[in-house]
């Protein structure tokens, strides 16, 4: 790990000069009164714990306005972060409808509470809004509020327009390389324009930074990638393309390719073909038997599919599983998603494919007929198809060694309740890699209701754990979701007894927090960057500068949360989180959907890519996919 000199990175946060104030509530036990819903909803009551005379936490109905009952009470900052915040919030809004009215301004629920979406400027399309949200900062001990540009999209659709006020793309419809430039600016007009008669005198007693707050960055170690005879390289793509060795491990049986489109659609199977035999773009991809060693000569087959029933389908996955022997990769063929009817193909192929465990690439019309995209998409096709082919094309080198990694993910049913849409049924899973992101299985950990939904999490958890314990000394866990105490107890104590260290790790990519390198000129922080926020917390950019390039060649993304939640290593400190969030960087990198793809690690990018299919699958009613697949389906 590295600490470059008098390296910052100034966060999106406007720090509360105060460490602690004081406001008034109002206040009632919670065990001498009780309150019905809607006389709570009308009169903002909320239930806090707060201290008592004795310096215990007591359960209050609490609201910043009096009501029945109630008493005025003096209330610490430091009592109850979550209720601080809340004021604050309450403050904002009341300002916020004062002086601007309340067509100006909308709330929404976050993971830091409501917070304020204030709009700047209004188009046909939508917004332009700086969303507020309070937050206490640990390091430091402060309270403030996180600011972010979004640009609130009031259409069902997406476009070019919507995507360059959302800044993704710039002014010529590219990639926008000055996000960060063009974020800070929006920031800084809000802090020019908005911020006196926002958060001036807000709390009385209080006064807010008008600057952002400045942090000591460090760096991680570059990801060094594996390919054939442990042969290390920094860029996998030209690793490869230059020879300096075959992938990892290479398909040996013999492959034919079946190609599958619908009718009078030909000519783009024939793209196809010249994309991977490497006659199409020979200067940026030279064939899919140069790079992985599978040929393409003669041994390809067509045919079209008209009937899109199931029956058809699997009809047309037995003739195909007829025509040829060794294995057999379909291309499926098929026009844009954005069209409902083609939507649902798309996903019926990948259904019925996946259940009957037969490798299946799809790809759609608009990417084969624009040349860009096309050029730049050809490799990573191929490299997928290698990957459901059975071919590693690379590993990376591990910081924990002899590690498995356990990603978890959840997908949700639905079903409508008194015209509500509540949670049906929560289906877990868990995708697993050992530390150097080889793919090894997916297994399904809970698929039932709340009420039997986390014993069968639990249950399935500890299974896999004593499964595992014979070929592995350390596990970690990646989760998006917090895991209950108890769980977490029992996990820890079975690892104990055979010597297995556990770590437990909420990795959250959609998170409310932005920063810039304050001495770079596109602010972007450099590659594998991090800010520690707290004891256990991490902000890292695991795609930035890279060093000794001035610009970046695509839009780069903020800092993804990772977040320590257990261990049961003793004295565990901040030499093992270094290990820990190494290999949370290492493992983006070993992603086999494309060769620049590393801004999740895959054990969370895996999930998210199921948690895709599975969302689809409940759409069209496509019930019990099969996942025991030896092959990455998903990719």
């Amino acid at each position: 790990m590295e600490q470059a000199e008098d390296y910052k990175i100034a966060l999106n946060f406007l720090r509360i000069e105060q460490r602690e104030f004081s406001f008034t509530i109002y206040i009632v036990e919670k065990i001498l009164f009780d309150f019905d819903i809607d006389y709570r909803k009308a009169n903002g009551i909320y239930s806090y714990n707060l201290p008592n005379d004795d310096g215990e936490y007591d359960k209050y109905w609490v609201s910043f306005v009096g009501f029945d009952k109630s008493v005025p009470y003096q209330c610490s900052s430091a009592s109850n972060y979550s209720l601080t915040n809340r004021f604050i919030e309450y403050k904002l809004i009341e300002r916020i409808d004062s002086v601007y009215g309340g067509k100006n301004f909308d709330t929404h629920k976050g993971k830091f509470g409501i917070g304020v979406l204030f709009y700047t400027k209004f188009y046909p399309e939508g917004a332009e809004c700086i969303d507020i949200r309070p937050y206490h900062m640990s390091t430091g001990n402060s309270f403030g509020v996180l600011i972010n540009y979004r640009f609130i999209n009031k259409t069902e659709q997406s476009s070019r327009k919507i995507q360059q006020l959302s800044l993704s793309l710039d002014a010529r419809g590219f990639s926008n390389k000055d996000y960060y430039i063009d974020n800070l600016s929006k920031i800084k007009g809000f802090l020019n324009n908005f911020f006196g008669s926002i958060l001036t005198d807000l709390v009385e007693g209080v006064s807010f930074s008008n600057k952002l707050t400045t942090f000591d960055a460090e760096l991680l170690n570059e990801r060094v990638y594996l390919i054939g005879d442990d042969v290390k390289v920094l860029n996998p793509f030209l690793g490869l393309k230059q020879k300096q060795a075959k992938p990892l491990k290479m398909v040996s049986d013999e492959v034919t390719f079946y190609f599958l489109y619908e009718q009078g659609e030909g000519e783009y199977a024939k793209s196809v073909l010249e994309g991977l035999k490497g006659s199409a773009f020979p200067n940026v991809f030279s064939g899919i038997e140069d790079f992985f060693g599978i040929p393409v000569g003669k041994n390809f087959k067509a045919s079209y599919l008209h009937d899109w029933s199931a029956e058809g389908i699997l009809n047309k996955i037995e003739e195909i599983r007829a025509s040829a022997s060794g294995k057999i990769i379909t291309i499926g063929i098929l026009p844009s998603k954005e069209h409902p009817d083609n939507n649902r193909k798309y996903y019926l192929l990948k259904y019925y494919f996946t259940n009957e465990k037969m490798p299946l690439q799809l790809i759609t019309k608009p990417v084969i007929s624009n040349g860009k995209t096309f050029e730049y998409s050809i490799a990573n096709i191929a490299l997928q198809i290698f990957c459901k082919l059975g071919g590693y094309p690379w590993k990376i080198e591990p910081s924990n060694d002899n590690c498995l990694i356990v990603g978890l993910g959840q997908s949700y049913r639905y079903e409508t309740k008194e015209n509500q849409r509540v949670i049906k049924k929560t289906l877990a899973y868990s995708v697993l890699t050992d530390s150097s992101g080889i793919f090894k299985s997916i297994k399904i950990l809970a698929n039932n209701t709340d009420e039997r939904y986390l014993s069968e999490l639990e249950r399935n958890l500890l299974s896999i754990l004593g499964e595992s314990m014979a070929s592995f000394t350390k596990i970690a866990i990646h989760t998006p979701f917090r895991l209950n105490r108890e769980t977490m107890d029992k996990l820890s104590a079975k690892c104990s007894i055979r010597g297995i260290e556990l770590v437990i790790i909420v990795i959250n990519e959609k998170n409310d927090f932005f920063g810039y390198h304050t001495k770079g000129n596109t602010l972007i922080p450099y590659e594998s960057s991090y800010v520690k926020i707290s004891g256990g917390e991490y902000l890292i950019w695991f795609e930035g500068l890279k060093k000794g390039s001035p610009k970046a060649s695509k839009r780069v993304p903020g800092p993804i949360s990772i977040s320590f939640l257990h261990s049961n290593i003793n004295d565990f400190n901040e030499e093992h989180r270094q290990l820990y969030l190494q290999d949370c960087i290492n493992l983006s990198g070993a992603n086999w959907k494309g060769f620049k793809a590393k801004n999740v690690p895959v054990s969370m990018y895996y999930c998210q890519e199921i948690a895709e299919f599975l969302k689809h699958f409940e759409e069209y009613n496509l019930d019990k996919v099969s996942f025991d697949n030896d092959f990455p389906w998903f990719l």
